[in-house]
């Protein structure tokens, strides 16, 4: 069963993961995760 447009844009979510290091100095990095949905945006952040 198809979903409408409308139901599509409302459900869209997005996932976006990234990496950092934590201080230049450090070799130590961080993995972020961060999912938004339209009305609310999550942020994980933890080392790797």
């Amino acid at each position: 069963m198809p979903l409408s447009p409308t139901t599509v844009k409302s459900l869209s979510i997005h996932i976006s993961i990234s990496w950092f290091k934590a201080h230049p100095s450090r070799t130590s990095s961080y993995k972020a995760l961060s999912i938004s949905f339209p009305n609310k945006t999550f942020s994980l952040t933890f080392p790797v």
